[in-house]
Parts: C-alpha cells; structure tokens; sequence
C-alpha cells in the first residue's frame, strides 16, 4: 500500500513544536528590536549634535537641539533660537544638561554652551548604546552605567 501525505497526529506534532519555538522566540525578537531602536535613536542624536556643531561653526550661527518634556520623544532644531525642523524618536529619552536647560546650545564657534547628557530611558535595555556625553568641545556615544555615560 502506498500512503501519500501526513496522518493528523503527525500534523499536531509539527504544529506544537512551531508553537513552543514559536513562544521562544517571539519574545527575544521583541527585546532585540526595543534594543537596536534604542541604539538607532541615540545615534539620530548623537549625529545630530555634531552636525549642529559643525553648521554653528561653518555658517557662524546658533543652533540649538532643544526638547519640550522630559523625558520626551521628539526634539526641536532651531537656528537662531528659531524652529528649523523636529526630530521624532521611538523611544524616550531624559536629558540633563544644566539646571532648567531644555536645550543644547551651539554658539557661532561651535561649542556647546551647556554640557551634560541625554539617555534612554530604558537604559537597562542592553542595547550597546544608550546614551550621549555632551562636553564644550566633544559629542560621545556612550552606555548609561552606574548614573554616567560611559563613552563608548
């Protein structure tokens, strides 16, 4: 006798192992995805602080990156304290750059006027960075450890 195609216990077997592969990794493709967005976002902004940095020094105006909350999810770009464009993220951030300050000033050489850092909230995430130094004359990747940035 030849059988041609699969017997209903064989069919339930293949299913169940879907399933239990399935709810294994379903959960660490969502991890996975939260970290590499968190990583993309601080890298927007990172990128984004040096090429504010480099504009202010060039064209010899003020740019800021500034933000309306924190933690917040979009920031704010204006030349000469005037709305340019915003940024929007996926993830929120915190950022502390001096007492009361909602931006990161560049002035017309370049330097940023308030120093300090913005981080993932999520920084436990264990993406491979999370956060961004911001000194007077250097922008830094780093990851968020201990209440620092450590520079990357």
């Amino acid at each position: 006798m030849n059988k041609k195609g699969f017997s209903l216990v064989e069919l339930i077997v293949v299913i169940v192992i879907i399933s239990v592969l399935a709810s294994i990794a379903i959960p660490m493709y969502s991890k996975w995805v939260k970290r590499q967005g968190i990583v993309e976002d601080t890298k927007k902004i990172f990128s984004e602080l040096n090429y504010l940095k480099l504009k202010a020094f060039t064209t010899k105006n003020e740019y800021s990156l500034c933000w309306n909350s924190n933690p917040f999810d979009v920031v704010i770009i204006k030349k000469n304290k005037t709305v340019e464009y915003t940024l929007p993220l996926k993830h929120k951030f915190k950022a502390s750059v001096g007492t009361g300050y909602t931006c990161v000033d560049f002035s017309s050489d370049g330097t940023a006027d308030h120093v300090g850092n913005i981080r993932a909230v999520d920084s436990g995430s264990g993406a491979s960075v999370d956060c961004v130094n911001i000194s007077r004359f250097r922008i830094s990747l780093g990851k968020w450890s201990n209440g620092k940035c450590k520079n990357y």
